[in-house]
């Protein structure tokens, strides 16, 4: 058992679930960001990839542009985080990026890996979902409210909804509005704090996705998984920014 203050570690989460950590081991969750922002999306990204490394799973980042400082990057590079991304001559043109994104990622993608997390509406979560090994969740992350799929603006939104495996809402009332638009898609509010409880409880559902453990309640379970209680919760998370 883990001392009361002990930090959650690879090690102890061995010493805690070995069996869960075994099953962990060479596992990947890739994460679709397509723009990687500054703001919220990052700080979300950030806890997101820190807590999912903590508990000893691999992390490959596909995105077609990037506005993060290197400090940032290097930090989670240091982690084990990959990080996937055009070249910086190419990320001056959208149409070049994408090119290289459509020509490149067929090779790149992780064969191991057991969910995929597109957060922010993009068509390249599409490209994403069609690329990723057939064992793989596509999980799309609606972190303000949903626009109308019929409006122009709603499309790329309305796209990755209806075409993703599921679907998270940072609160209930988003749900409610997305199961509306797409009744036949498994669609789960964010736990119990409602829009701002962010990282920590997604890596709770990503950490039980990859064969660990995962609330009764979660996306996961939702979708026909078999998992316990993660203890992965990061606690109040707010989206500044957003």
């Amino acid at each position: 058992m883990m001392a009361p203050h002990e930090p959650a570690t690879v090690e102890s989460l061995r010493r805690r679930n070995p069996e869960a950590a075994t099953r962990r081991a060479g596992v990947r969750v890739i994460i679709s960001a397509t723009f990687l922002g500054i703001g919220g999306i990052r700080t979300h990204l950030v806890l997101l990839c820190q807590l999912l490394r903590r508990h000893g799973i691999g992390v490959t980042v596909f995105a077609t542009d990037v506005r993060w400082d290197a400090e940032t990057m290097t930090g989670l590079e240091k982690t084990g985080v990959k990080f996937q991304l055009p070249p910086q001559w190419i990320r001056a043109s959208r149409k070049l990026s994408a090119l290289y994104c459509g020509l490149t990622w067929p090779w790149l993608v992780p064969g191991r890996a057991a969910a995929v997390y597109c957060i922010s509406p993009g068509y390249s979560h599409l490209l994403m979902h069609r690329l990723k090994p057939a064992q793989a969740l596509s999980i799309n992350h609606e972190i303000v409210e949903p626009p109308d799929p019929q409006s122009a603006d709603g499309k790329r939104a309305g796209k990755c909804a209806a075409r993703l495996d599921a679907s998270v809402a940072n609160s209930h009332k988003v749900a409610r509005l997305m199961k509306g638009y797409w009744p036949e898609k498994p669609i789960q509010a964010r736990g119990r704090g409602g829009p701002r409880r962010g990282g920590g409880a997604v890596a709770g559902d990503l950490s039980g996705a990859v064969g660990g453990t995962e609330a009764p309640g979660s996306t996961g379970a939702a979708l026909g998984g078999n998992h316990e209680a993660s203890g992965l919760d990061g606690g109040e998370f707010g989206n500044p920014g957003l």
